[in-house]
């Protein structure tokens, strides 16, 4: 009965390890898993960022309007185009 006593007992602790084991990788995944989202919401951001950047094509136009904004506002006799 000791015999019996002492192996379940030598069983149970390996149990017990081996769920300790276990919820360490959970718990590692979990912070990976994190990490990732945390990393997926920035690139997101990003992309939201660059989606409403405006086009070269865009800023150029936008430029050339500012320049002929104060060619005419410094020079308003003039027709700048």
């Amino acid at each position: 009965l000791e015999i019996s006593l002492k192996q379940l007992k030598d069983k149970s602790t390996g149990h017990i390890v081996e769920l300790s084991k276990r919820d360490d990788v959970i718990n590692r995944l979990k912070l990976q898993r994190y990490t990732l989202n945390v990393e997926v919401i920035a690139l997101k951001s990003q992309l939201e960022a660059l989606k409403t950047r405006p086009t070269p094509a865009a800023k150029g136009a936008a430029a050339k309007s500012n320049v002929v904004s104060a060619m005419r506002h410094w020079i308003p006799q003039r027709s700048y185009r």
